[in-house]
């Protein structure tokens, strides 16, 4: 497998984003091309891993790699997007086109589970939205799903929290990511809240960096473990999982973040 970037920069404007309000920009499809059978030809790669975030935002770019996937290598060569993308951006002929050409798992930017936090991050989604687009990637498509959820920024409460772990679990997900908010400095959310007492030692998705205004450290850590718990524990997933376990390290690294 190799990583691969078609393009840079977003539109849009998620207060929490270090990359938003930028200028999108994009690769030619004929440079993809020629990056990509040099990836096959000289490295022998099987599976694309493409890492950009905005990629389906390009309609006529997501379309002529697709056809060149179709055309050229007949199944042959599998792609993935691990980064995630835009839901919005999808529809079921973008959809049938992606598991055509060899799209096989996408992850996808939920964030939230209360159309409060999408209206106070500037998300532009709204719960219906993200169910609709989901069923069409899980009917239509049949690709595999991983959503990222952000838990703990100063807006919500206790409540919300509990709430996006109660919505993760109603979707079509195969797996599911619980990030704890970071902070950034330039984001309009840390202007907005005037961050103080940041632990640059913990400064990762999976710590929490700030202390919150309603939730303590100890009550964050708790619905973080809760919500994976509450997901990976249910049968249909767990099944799932144990199905693709092929050693005890592959275990230890799938049980991590419960531990």
């Amino acid at each position: 497998a190799a990583p691969i970037i078609f393009t840079r920069g977003c539109p849009m404007h998620c207060t929490f984003c270090l990359g938003a309000n930028g200028n999108p920009r994009k690769r030619s499809i004929e440079n993809i091309k020629e990056e990509i059978r040099l990836l096959v030809n000289d490295f022998n790669v099987r599976e694309l891993l493409i890492e950009d975030e905005n990629f389906s935002f390009h309609k006529k770019l997501l379309n002529e790699f697709c056809n060149f996937m179709i055309d050229e290598y007949k199944g042959q060569l599998t792609w993935a997007c691990p980064s995630g993308l835009r839901l919005d951006t999808l529809n079921a002929e973008n959809i049938k086109l992606m598991k055509a050409s060899g799209c096989h798992s996408i992850s996808v930017g939920i964030e939230f589970g209360t159309n409060k936090m999408h209206e106070a991050t500037k998300k532009k989604l709204n719960l219906d939205l993200i169910k609709q687009k989901l069923n069409l990637l899980h009917s239509i498509g049949r690709i595999n799903i991983t959503g990222f959820f952000m838990l703990g920024l100063p807006q919500e409460k206790k409540e919300d929290i509990c709430e996006t772990i109660k919505f993760a679990c109603s979707l079509p997900l195969q797996r599911a990511q619980f990030n704890c908010f970071m902070p950034q400095p330039g984001t309009e959310i840390w202007n907005q809240f005037c961050f103080q007492e940041i632990d640059f030692n913990k400064y990762h998705v999976h710590s929490i960096a700030y202390r919150h205004p309603n939730i303590s450290k100890k009550e964050l850590e708790y619905l973080k473990r809760k919500a994976y718990f509450k997901f990976y524990l249910r049968p249909v997933i767990l099944f799932s999982i144990l199905r693709t376990i092929n050693s005890l390290s592959h275990l230890y690294y799938l049980m991590k973040p419960l531990i």
